[in-house]
């Protein structure tokens, strides 16, 4: 490998680690509010070979639950907690990042009464920087929302699609 990539490879594994370590402690500190509690998250970076993104293997590690090995988010995240990991991380990446509107599809899903009512505040403190445009069928959202829009489902009989049914609503 050369040395000018290698040099920019071994700077980019730096700063991943030191960016990774910050978004370890904000992730937990957001997924707590959400009902949990003792969820563990680890970024793993590993050595992988050169592209032009750099020379590391990103997995994000996680156990939602005490007792629990950390394992790849991707393998054992039920729906409910990938909604609330996704909320989650991009409630940490809109502190920085200067995204104008954030879209969540149905961000609710698989999740209880109270979940939902952090769920609910959550959006609507993200509201307060950036647009929200959020899909959902929970009323303690929808009743978050600034400005709400509803779209209806309708088989149309001489085609082969069918509109799905959302209840969207847009804040901020």
């Amino acid at each position: 490998m050369p040395r000018k990539l290698t040099k920019a490879c071994n700077q980019l594994t730096q700063a991943r680690q030191k960016s990774a370590v910050q978004l370890e402690a904000r992730l937990v500190a957001e997924l707590k509010p959400l009902a949990m509690e003792k969820v563990q998250f680890q970024v793993e970076i590993a050595p992988s070979l050169p592209t032009a993104t750099g020379a590391d293997k990103i997995t994000f590690l996680f156990s939602p639950n005490p007792g629990e090995p950390l394992q790849p988010l991707t393998a054992i995240a039920s729906g409910g907690e990938m909604s609330r990991f996704l909320l989650a991380l991009k409630a940490c990446f809109s502190e920085v990042e200067p995204a104008g509107t954030l879209v969540f599809d149905e961000i609710d899903v698989g999740v209880s009464g109270r979940v939902t009512q952090v769920i609910a505040e959550k959006l609507h403190q993200l509201s307060q920087r950036h647009q929200v445009l959020c899909v959902t069928h929970q009323p303690l959202v929808a009743a978050m929302a600034d400005r709400h829009f509803r779209v209806d489902k309708q088989v149309i009989e001489s085609s082969l699609f069918t509109l799905i049914p959302l209840c969207v609503q847009l804040c901020g």
